[in-house]
């Protein structure tokens, strides 16, 4: 659902959508932020065309609906104010609308549609910024699937590389110390870069973890304690390593001697699975099954951020 933005203009709150990835203001708003009265006379002001202006559910459930107009609605609104009643006031509202309201839903909405450098880029990024030369990548943003090329130029020193990204017609510049990771870092920029910056006032999302913050495999002592435990009694259990998807365990205990029959899986599209049966004291099995773990999350590690 697409719940509206509330932005204040001289007092009075006003809120505004998209639909489709056009701005919607609420009329009732607009009107009582003229000084009119909703009534017969401020009715006729606001008779436009069919196209600049539309009812539209504002709520979660779908049921409150209010009447709303495009800015092409507004704009004809502020012309048909009539003399005395606040024609100044009218075109202030119009030139805060285009200023505040218009780029705050652009920018909602491309919070929700944000460009990420995936597993493959990451990989030649991680080859590139070790060479000198000129490169053209492509992004690709979710869930929409749009698609942004930039380039990007390395030029390598003994000490640090400096990176120009060239999205379009801007150019951004970054120096960074020759190290392992920086290729991570250099993904970091460039999300941030045709992204702009993360702001969680336009997003319900939490904040992304950086490329160069994120740890791929962590098994901590908690997770540990429940496979033990897993083995004891049998059943299944979800293991967040820091991977998109969670590694899924499934173990069935032996009636007939201690062992227990296991299944690791990883994946959805290329599952990842491992199935086998281990026997032995309790502790050497958890030995066992932890080890088979640790190989599964090593192989699903991206590859740009192995150690």
């Amino acid at each position: 659902m697409n719940l509206p933005i509330q932005r204040t203009f001289e007092g009075h709150e006003i809120r505004a959508l998209t639909i489709n990835g056009t701005p919607w203001l609420v009329v009732t708003d607009v009107i009582r932020a003229l000084g009119l009265v909703w009534n017969a006379a401020s009715h006729n002001i606001i008779v436009l065309l069919e196209e600049d202006q539309c009812v539209a559910p504002i709520d979660e459930s779908g049921q409150q609906k209010v009447h709303l107009i495009n800015m092409y609605g507004l704009y004809t609104l502020q012309s048909r104010v009539p003399e005395g009643s606040f024609p100044e006031t009218a075109r202030r509202l119009l030139e805060w609308a285009n200023s505040e309201v218009v780029p705050a839903l652009h920018k909602r909405g491309s919070a929700a549609c944000k460009y990420k450098l995936d597993n493959r880029t990451l990989t030649l990024l991680q080859a590139q910024v070790n060479l000198t030369g000129t490169f053209t990548h492509r992004l690709r943003s979710s869930p929409r699937r749009n698609v942004l090329s930039f380039n990007l130029k390395v030029e390598r020193n003994e000490s640090d590389t400096l990176f120009t990204v060239e999205p379009g017609s801007q150019r951004h510049t970054l120096t960074l110390p020759n190290e392992k990771k920086m290729h991570l870092k250099l993904a970091d920029f460039i999300e941030e870069i045709v992204n702009g910056p993360f702001d969680p006032s336009c997003s319900a999302d939490p904040l992304p973890l950086p490329h160069a913050s994120r740890r791929f495999g962590t098994f901590d002592a908690e997770q540990r304690q429940q496979v033990f435990e897993l083995i004891c009694t049998g059943g299944t259990l979800s293991l967040d390593m820091g991977f998109d998807l969670p590694i899924q365990i499934a173990l069935h205990r032996n009636i007939t001697r201690n062992a227990v029959t296991t299944i690791l899986s990883i994946g959805v599209k290329k599952p990842r699975t491992r199935c086998f049966t281990v026997a032995g004291s309790d502790t050497e099995m958890y030995e066992k099954i932890v080890e088979s773990i640790n190989h599964l999350a090593a192989v699903a590690t991206p590859a740009a951020h192995a150690a």
